[in-house]
């Protein structure tokens, strides 16, 4: 009897042990999340954009993390709806001028229609990871 009544206490702290661990792990992959999540919006954060003081029409793209990122353009002429240039890899820690011609090259006009006027209304980056 005595034997029996260990047993089923030995059982109640293995399962008690049992459910704080499991409450541990749950604690440690929440936070690993938002740690990953933070790290996203981290790369996303050091890569930005703006028109060349010297040359408005151009566009400056600086990547200032320490990996590559794979950027898209959103360009809005008025009078087309929005379209997207892809721009490539733009490197660690480098700045990159995008001329004005580069973005008519991609442009979805006719050959008659007039040149309207455009501007980069927003970017898309994609990191090493493939996180958009």
């Amino acid at each position: 009897m005595l034997a029996a009544v260990v047993a089923a206490a030995g059982l109640g702290v293995t399962a008690w042990g049992t459910l704080m661990s499991a409450r541990v792990a749950e604690d440690q992959l929440a936070q690993s999340r938002v740690q990953n999540e933070e790290r996203e919006r981290q790369q996303a954060s050091r890569i930005t954009y703006w028109p060349e003081p010297a040359s408005p029409s151009d566009t400056v793209i600086a990547n200032r993390s320490l990996d590559p990122a794979a950027v898209s353009i959103v360009v809005t002429d008025f009078g087309v709806k929005p379209y997207i240039a892809d721009l490539g890899m733009v490197p660690p820690c480098s700045r990159v001028v995008i001329p004005e011609t580069l973005l008519w090259d991609v442009h979805p006009k006719k050959a008659n229609d007039p040149i309207p006027t455009m501007q980069v209304d927003a970017i898309l980056i994609q990191d090493a990871n493939g996180n958009q």
